[in-house]
């Protein structure tokens, strides 16, 4: 009996610090979740979920200083995917990501004379009907029209137009 308590407790501590104090929102019928993914939301930073969300095993989803991602309806984000938001990162409605994948937001700028480190945001735009391919980089500023599909291994630093096969290899 003191085990099943302590498990509920567990429970529930878990979901108060996931919903109430890491800002996420779970507007779902289900999100299904594999081994091991990570959820990271910081300082008034949010990761809103969609119906039907599925995240495989190793996923990275991380929100920091103020940053949104937002997912649609019926996204499905295969294993060892990383995204990382500090502005704003909004994936559309029936999208796939392949395998291994990353979208970043930002980058880091130095400037080595005035040793002052600084990010520089914008904001990524992924439309609905889209297939992203395994091992693909996506960077600041892109917006990928919808029913497009990205090719495995490509790297995607300016916007793709819609309904065509993006290949660009790294």
């Amino acid at each position: 009996m003191k085990i099943k308590i302590n498990y509920f407790f567990y429970l529930l501590r878990f979901i108060y610090f996931v919903v109430f104090k890491r800002n996420i929102d779970w507007n779902s019928n289900l999100v299904g979740f594999g081994k091991n993914v990570i959820l990271k939301s910081f300082n008034k930073s949010k990761i809103k979920f969609g119906k039907n969300n599925f995240f495989d095993d190793g996923c990275c989803l991380v929100a920091l200083d103020g940053g949104e991602i937002a997912f649609g309806d019926d996204v499905k984000v295969n294993r060892n995917v990383t995204i990382v938001a500090r502005k704003k990162i909004k994936i559309c409605n029936n999208v796939i990501f392949g395998p291994n994948s990353l979208v970043y937001d930002h980058d880091y700028n130095i400037n080595l004379l005035d040793k002052k480190k600084e990010y520089i945001s914008k904001e990524i735009l992924i439309n609905k009907n889209c297939w992203i391919g395994g091992l693909v980089f996506i960077g600041k500023g892109v917006e990928i029209g919808e029913g497009s599909t990205i090719a495995a291994g490509s790297k995607v630093v300016k916007n793709v137009e819609k309904k065509i096969v993006f290949k660009n290899r790294i």
